[in-house]
């Protein structure tokens, strides 16, 4: 009853606002190629104009939100995202125009992204018999995961009234890496060759334990040429689609793991896996990419 309640609420918000925003003059309305400005009943300008800025994002969150509100279910959602370049661009990217004339706007994105997961696990303290039951030690283990990306381009746009297409070109950059490092409660040596550790990552064994890895360790960059639409449901605030064709160079880093061992003496050492490279040409979010904008 509350969801009903809610879309009858919602739906009655979306009626009203169209209500508001509707031209009110046949000569308020023409193509936004025109000298004029169309604007809506109340006299606000719909389209943005030379000078605007536009702040944009992704729609998957609005859809992700309204199909959780659909059902008892998480995560629902169209398989969308706005502007990737394929792998090279990272999701969660701030997206920005300036509109140096009424029909052309410079675009930016940009990313800084940074994450750092602790993991703490007790395992029992070696040397200690059982009969002492508060006998543990601690590993823990420290992830960063680093993900960015900055790009920039030029839009040119051309439609009529609140439905206005765009087209231009762009130039990405990306880069990321993941890192590991792990501690252990139980000292590997002489007297303990084999002690008792967490397997964090899956790479321990009765020889030796990792203490750090590098992995994921990604630099790319990529020329793309875009086109989309746009509609202004109200004055400066579009929902748009876009897709894109472009170039894709990604240089991946692979896996360097640095363990210790005993044999005849303690050693650390590092294992270094070979690198990669990849060049991609394709379309990208052929299946839909739907956005926001607010323009100011």
């Amino acid at each position: 009853m509350k969801k009903q309640l809610l879309i009858v609420m919602l739906s009655g918000l979306v009626v009203t606002a169209f209500g508001q925003d509707t031209e009110t003059a046949p000569a308020a309305k023409k193509s936004s190629s025109s000298s004029e400005t169309m604007v809506n009943k109340k006299g606000h300008v719909i389209l943005p104009q030379a000078g605007d800025i536009g702040i944009g994002m992704d729609a998957v969150p609005f859809f992700r939100y309204a199909g959780n509100l659909m059902n008892a279910n998480t995560n629902n959602q169209p398989n969308t995202g706005f502007a990737r370049v394929q792998e090279s661009t990272i999701q969660n990217t701030l997206y920005g125009k300036y509109y140096l004339k009424d029909n052309m706007a410079i675009r930016a994105r940009l990313r800084i992204g940074h994450t750092t997961n602790t993991t703490n696990a007790q395992v029992r303290e070696d040397g200690i018999g059982f009969n002492v039951p508060d006998a543990f030690v601690n590993d823990k283990r420290t992830q960063k995961i680093n993900q960015n990306a900055v790009g920039g381009g030029v839009e040119f746009r051309r439609g009529h009234n609140r439905l206005q297409g765009y087209y231009g070109g762009e130039v990405i950059v990306s880069w990321g890496s993941t890192s590991d490092s792990i501690t252990y409660g139980n000292d590997l040596g002489q007297a303990n060759a084999t002690p008792s550790s967490t397997n964090f990552i899956g790479l321990n064994n009765n020889s030796r334990r990792v203490l750090s890895r590098k992995s994921n360790q990604v630099f790319g960059w990529g020329v793309r040429a875009f086109g989309g639409v746009e509609y202004f449901v109200a004055p400066k605030i579009s929902i748009g689609a876009e897709f894109g064709w472009g170039l894709q160079v990604t240089n991946r880093k692979n896996n360097e793991t640095t363990y210790e061992r005993y044999t005849s003496e303690y050693e650390v050492y590092t294992i270094e896996d070979g690198n990669t490279s990849t060049v991609n040409l394709d379309t990208d979010n052929f299946d839909g990419a739907i956005n926001v904008f607010f323009h100011f």
